[in-house]
């Protein structure tokens, strides 16, 4: 839903079996921009209002921790269900480090995938270490007990020290 992850144009008469993607040309970006535009109006007018959007994020970190194999820093992130939510079936992390990237739903530092878990704190982040003074972004999204998918949370910076 509104993964912004991967971009797809295609000129269906041109090529009708879809072998030139178009999306990565400049000479299709106001194209793009205003496919994207649609999209993401028409996500906002057919977003389930059950589903609600996760809040409250948080992130900790891990330093080295004693009788813990962890090299380097890694997070633990942590959310709020929304009200709408009984309970939470799954959910999906994604960390970039940039704001466009993130707002682009682009997980380039980390993208959790779906991840079946009840649980919304604590989540450890998988890969790559974190790295001393970057500044990173994350949001989270989840799957409701119906299995309905909220929209991504507002996006929350931190920064390593």
């Amino acid at each position: 839903m509104n993964d912004k992850s991967w971009e797809e144009l295609y000129n269906l008469k041109k090529d009708p079996r879809e072998t030139d993607n178009l999306a990565k040309k400049p000479e299709y970006k106001k194209t793009l921009e205003e496919l994207r535009n649609k999209l993401n109006l028409m996500a906002q007018k057919y977003a389930d209002p059950y589903s609600g959007v996760p809040s409250g994020l948080t992130v900790e970190f891990i330093d080295e921790a004693k009788n813990v194999s962890i090299k380097g820093k890694q997070a633990l992130y942590r959310w709020i269900l929304p009200k709408e939510v009984v309970s939470q079936k799954a959910y999906q992390i994604l960390v970039a480090s940039s704001k466009k990237n993130i707002d682009n739903n682009l997980g380039d530092v980390w993208n959790s995938g779906q991840v079946r878990s009840k649980v919304s704190s604590n989540m450890e982040q998988k890969g790559n270490p974190l790295n001393a003074n970057s500044k990173y972004f994350w949001k989270v999204r989840i799957w409701d007990q119906d299995s309905r998918l909220s929209d991504y949370s507002e996006v929350q910076e931190f920064k390593l020290r």
